[in-house]
């Protein structure tokens, strides 16, 4: 609020941006990246899954409000908007599996959090938990499975030790005694409202605004991973820049200008 005249009172006033009449951004790019993933990266090290999804939502949210003023800005914010979609579906997976008994279940979503895009000391994290729940009910080779994946990414001693137990117990005993609705060997991404697989060539649907996966019977609900847009609807999309007519013709002019001096 502003004061003006004594007689009158005091009226709204949006802020903006010094440089010119544009309103003001609540938050910028750098900050997204530099301080709340960060954030969020270390609620999740910590094992406060509940905290870290909130954190992974709420740069969503922010993304949504963003302004870019580049190609550049706008592929890394379409870049980060990746980052917590992927991270916030396996916190959610994760979040799932500890509030069920089915053990059978709980061995598919621990399987389904590995194949999210998750950052290497986070997909570790994942994998080790995996191959434990599938060791616990005796699916040895899916134990052994995980375990060799936990090697690739060179683990600490103490895990990289438990992995290759794994792997040797499972060359003793290899089978599974619980069929479990994973296929590793087949493409698939995951159903960010069933946590269930989606094999390559099944039908899908996509989040607008973050691109996140849906069965074909989520159609029209809310998306839960970004809680913004409807799924299945058509739209544009997340668009953070666009050159103004300006812009282009200043591009063009320089392009132009590097073409006589022969560069």
């Amino acid at each position: 609020m502003l004061n003006t005249m004594a007689s009158l009172p005091s009226g709204p006033v949006p802020l903006h941006r010094t440089s010119n009449t544009a309103p003001l951004v609540p938050i910028d790019l750098h900050t997204l990246i530099d301080v709340k993933l960060k954030a969020a990266y270390k609620s999740t090290y910590g094992g406060k899954f509940a905290e870290a999804l909130a954190q992974f939502t709420n740069i969503i949210h922010y993304i949504a409000l963003l302004v870019t003023h580049s190609k550049k800005e706008a592929k890394e914010a379409q870049d980060l908007l990746a980052i917590c979609r992927e991270h916030a579906l396996g916190l959610r997976i994760e979040l799932g599996r500890k509030e069920t008994n089915d053990i059978v279940r709980q061995t598919e979503l621990a399987a389904y959090f590995t194949h999210c895009k998750l950052e290497p000391n986070i997909l570790r994290l994942s994998l080790r938990s995996a191959m434990t729940q599938s060791f616990k009910i005796k699916n040895f080779l899916l134990a052994a499975n995980f375990a060799r994946r936990l090697l690739e990414l060179e683990p600490p001693e103490e895990v990289e030790k438990a992995a290759k137990k794994v792997i040797q117990a499972s060359e003793k005993e290899p089978s599974n005694a619980h069929p479990l609705q994973y296929n590793e060997k087949n493409p698939f991404t995951i159903c960010a409202a069933t946590f269930t697989p989606i094999y390559k060539g099944s039908p899908s649907l996509t989040c607008p605004f973050c691109q996140s996966s849906f069965v074909e019977a989520k159609r029209n609900s809310l998306c839960g991973t970004c809680n913004i847009a409807q799924v299945g609807a058509e739209a544009s999309g997340l668009l953070l820049f666009q050159e103004t007519k300006r812009q282009k013709k200043a591009k063009k002019q320089v392009e132009e200008e590097e073409e006589d001096e022969g560069w």
